[in-house]
């Protein structure tokens, strides 16, 4: 049976860089606490993330997934090992 794709979201026409939509409330230099990440999401201006105290360092317990492929740096693309 074929896979159903999702409709199509409506494409974004301006990529113009906006002030962040989420505050980091964060002070850096940050340690973070043994046993969890800090995670950071892939649009700066518009991820909530470690940098936000609603979300902050998640526990390594809460990680349900294993990394693959690294994208970044391109000169460290390929499958992880």
């Amino acid at each position: 049976m074929p896979a159903t794709c999702p409709k199509r979201l409506p494409r974004i026409q301006s990529m113009k860089q906006s002030a962040p939509s989420f505050a980091a409330e964060t002070e850096f230099p940050y340690t973070v606490p043994e046993g969890t990440l800090f995670v950071m999401g892939d649009n700066r201006n518009a991820s909530l993330d470690s940098r936000s105290s609603q979300i902050g360092c998640i526990p390594e317990t809460d990680i349900l997934g294993k990394v693959l492929v690294c994208f970044l740096p391109l000169e460290d693309m390929g499958v992880v090992e």
